[in-house]
């Protein structure tokens, strides 16, 4: 806490922009030694400091005899005032330099270009992130519904998309009733984190009263008529935990921090057994990641690699076959496998992809017919991956036409200073090379009509494509892991190190992560 205390100190940056319009940037790792002696460089640039602070310089710098000579905007939080100063830094004190070219295209459209740290509860949370990176709150687009009094969190989108080599569909279903004929929602970046958001569609299902419907593992919109409990529901060690996931109740089963020391010996999968009936169509489960995944990426993925993390980051998103085999390595040990259990048999018949740490998913899976009079299901997952809180099935078959699926269109987007920003549509309405582009801070709030049918109920549905890239924090560069460096193919190695990294900080980061969610900037 001292080394976070002194950073707030040293480092309080405040630089931010409120518009619609703003250009993109390509981002150059710098070498320091092809700097010539007093030349202006007229690019937007981020310093990484051996102190683990960062120090941005919005309007250029000056290399002149190893030091490079900058103006700094400055924030004094007492008398809530913006000041100019002229530093300069030695090459010495500098363990990597960015700088931010303007290249313009017309496919990408985003409310702020952030450098750094923008704002006084951004400033402060972006520092917090420095000294503590496993701590910081890291999540892909977070999507809010309005219910006339307060925003309530609706879903995060895409979350396991964290490069464009691995940008992917997503289907959610909004939690929340929506009872009267306007919807008003608000997507948000709360993460240290650029988000681009290719396709945002809002889809509206309605159906018959007696019925409910849900996003299935294939990214379709299918009913249940009755949602029966499972009355058998056994974990990998024997034990009967129906009394856990049998009710939609917020009472969960997750394996527990001490099963994960079994991958310091290798992969090892924890598991639940239940039982349903031979006439069972499909089922639906409610659940949720816990943030082991998080440690994962951040620190074992990314942390572990120092400088070379810029790199990894770059590779993940431009190199085709690298992430292709990420993608692979990456699926064998996430999301849960969902496997048809026979008496000389395991066959995978699909699987639930990560939910993310923030909110409970609810997603469905059609039954694969079986001959015997019991199907005995298996969710197959990385221990203390998931908290599984409902488990229940349907023996009911779909019936084309009975759920009426309309595509809305927003009347009113707003950015978050109240700024009408009508364009932005263009960039999210098709997949496309399009994007809407977010940095943490930025908020779009979106208006939206809707119309009901007499004798029909209505669900929200939200179909949406894109990814998300992390941003570097300071003590990743500074604090290469001498011991182990990730490697992709060396999967032993980086499930022991996953292993002893929960263990240390899982009681931490669960403490700390959700704490700093990074604060949206508001309007004057």
């Amino acid at each position: 806490m001292r080394i976070l205390a002194k950073t707030i100190l040293v480092l309080s940056i405040f630089f931010s922009f409120y518009s619609c319009t703003f250009p993109t940037y390509k981002v150059t790792s710098l070498n320091l030694d092809t700097l010539s002696d007093g030349k202006h460089f007229n690019v937007q640039a981020k310093i990484f400091k051996n102190d683990n602070s960062i120090v941005l310089f919005p309007n250029g710098f000056t290399s002149s005899e190893n030091i490079i000579i900058g103006e700094i905007e400055k924030f004094n939080f007492s008398s809530k005032e913006k000041y100019i100063q002229k530093i300069t830094i030695p090459f010495d004190s500098i363990s990597a330099m960015i700088t931010y070219e303007d290249s313009t295209k017309s496919e990408s459209y985003f409310a702020s270009f952030l450098l750094g740290l923008t704002g006084p509860p951004l400033t402060i949370l972006g520092i917090y992130c420095i000294a503590c990176p496993k701590c910081c709150f890291g999540s892909c687009p977070t999507i809010y519904s309005f219910d006339g009094n307060n925003y309530n969190l609706e879903v995060e989108l895409f979350s396991e998309c964290i490069s464009k080599q691995l940008e992917n569909n997503d289907l959610d279903l909004f939690q929340q009733n929506i009872s009267s004929d306007t919807l008003k929602l608000k997507i948000t970046n709360e993460a240290m984190e650029t988000h681009y958001i290719n396709k945002f569609e809002i889809s509206c299902a309605e159906y018959s009263n007696n019925k409910k419907v849900f996003p299935s593992i294939e990214n379709k919109i299918i009913s249940f008529t009755n949602l029966f409990e499972i009355q058998k529901i056994s974990s990998k060690n024997g034990n009967q935990i129906s009394h856990l996931i049998s009710k939609d109740d917020n009472n969960y089963y997750r394996t527990g921090v001490e099963k994960v020391s079994e991958l310091k010996n290798g992969p090892y999968f924890d598991y639940i057994d239940f039982e349903i009936p031979k006439n069972a169509t499909k089922i639906l489960v409610k659940y949720r990641n816990t943030l082991l995944s998080t440690t994962l990426l951040y620190d074992i993925v990314i942390g572990s690699q120092g400088l070379d993390a810029i790199n990894w980051i770059d590779k993940m998103n431009n190199d085709p076959i690298y992430a292709s085999q990420f993608k692979t390595v990456y699926e064998l040990f996430s999301g849960m496998k969902a496997k048809l259990i026979t008496k000389n048999n395991e066959i995978e018949v699909g699987r639930f992809l990560d939910a993310g740490p923030l909110n409970w998913k609810y997603l469905a899976m059609e039954v694969p017919k079986n001959k015997s009079e019991i199907n005995i299901l298996r969710l197959e997952f990385i221990p203390d991956n998931f908290m599984i809180d409902y488990i229940a099935y349907d023996t009911t078959n779909y019936v084309d036409g009975e759920i009426e699926i309309s595509t809305l269109t927003p009347n009113k987007i707003l950015d978050n200073a109240g700024n009408p920003c009508p364009n932005l549509w263009e960039f999210i309405i098709n997949d496309d090379e399009k994007y809407l582009k977010t940095e943490p801070g930025d908020a779009y709030e979106l208006f939206y009509n809707i119309t009901q049918k007499e004798n029909k109920s209505k669900s929200i549905f939200i179909k949406s494509k894109g990814y998300y890239n992390e941003w570097i924090r300071g003590n990743w560069i500074n604090e290469k892991n001498p011991i182990y460096t990730f490697n992709l193919f060396d999967i032993n190695g980086t499930l022991r190190k996953l292993a002893e990294s929960w263990k240390e900080n899982h009681d931490l980061l669960e403490e700390e992560f959700f704490k700093s969610k990074i604060s949206l900037k508001e309007g004057k």
